[in-house]
């Protein structure tokens, strides 16, 4: 299974990006591999008349958002999170929450130390997956 994600901007003739740099960031991302990152497959561009919209296929992750996962864990800190925020299930532990920190640690580390750097530029809690799996959570 994959997801597609139609990137801001995408529209590859308009104004806010060129196809020149949409092109050098799907250059680097097709060397990316690491199993804390989700997984590029590739490109499609869909041309429209003057205009073509750029469609990015990557790996699909079943999972929640970060900010969803520490709210449904803080839930033993007796933080109270709001009432749409959390499934019904376990609640993450100490082990689990470090797991997943550890591992976007891991995956920001591989992206420092390639030749050239690779820096995120939008890294928050609402962009990072958090997939379950029965040996435990991956970021």
């Amino acid at each position: 299974p994959v997801a597609v994600k139609m990137p801001k901007g995408s529209y590859v003739g308009g104004r806010e990006r060129g196809l020149p740099q949409l092109a050098n960031e799907i250059r680097v991302l097709r060397h990316v591999r690491h199993p804390n990152l989700v997984l590029f497959h590739g490109a499609c561009v869909d041309f429209q008349g003057s205009s073509s919209i750029l469609a990015l296929v990557l790996e699909l992750v079943k999972g929640e958002s970060l900010t969803t996962f520490l709210r449904c864990g803080a839930m033993d800190m007796g933080i109270p999170p709001s009432a749409a925020s959390c499934d019904e299930g376990p609640i993450p532990g100490d082990t689990e929450r470090l797991v997943v920190l550890l591992g976007i640690c891991r995956a920001l580390v591989y992206l420092h130390k390639r030749s050239p750097c690779i820096v995120h530029g939008d890294l928050k809690p609402s962009n990072i997956l958090v997939e379950t799996f029965g040996d435990g959570p991956r970021a």
